[in-house]
């Protein structure tokens, strides 16, 4: 039942978002949700530059790596949960890009799990 709260909380975070936002990243302990990012789109980075993201923007996986507030090494211990939101409000496909899956394994995150187009989870 976290899995489809965190959708709700997805709903609620994008709700007053420019309609392009689409993306949350959720990062999770034990069910609770110690930061989030949304995929900016006119924002970038040096690290969404190194990782190949198309016009160095920040996807919501970089985002909510950019947010958490522990050291990095620890990223490792979470588990990253993607929302899409479509602009109809139905849920859709959030798998990871080949880029974030990249950013990801460097920062030793192996538990991620994404909403797919039936709005179910997958990892």
């Amino acid at each position: 039942m976290i899995k489809q709260g965190l959708i709700d909380k997805a709903r609620q975070i994008l709700k007053d978002e420019p309609k392009n936002i689409k993306h949350v990243t959720f990062v999770l302990n034990r069910g609770t949700v110690i930061c989030y990012g949304v995929n900016k789109p006119h924002k970038t980075s040096p690290l969404a530059k190194k990782f190949g993201h198309r016009s160095s923007c920040i996807h919501s996986e970089l985002a909510a790596i950019l947010k958490f507030p522990h050291a990095p090494k620890e990223l490792r211990k979470y588990t990253f949960i993607n929302v899409r939101v479509m602009a109809d409000g139905s849920i859709g496909m959030s798998k990871p890009c080949k880029n974030c899956r990249a950013l990801l394994v460097a920062f030793g995150v192996t538990r991620v799990w994404w909403t797919n187009k039936r709005g179910k989870f997958e990892n």
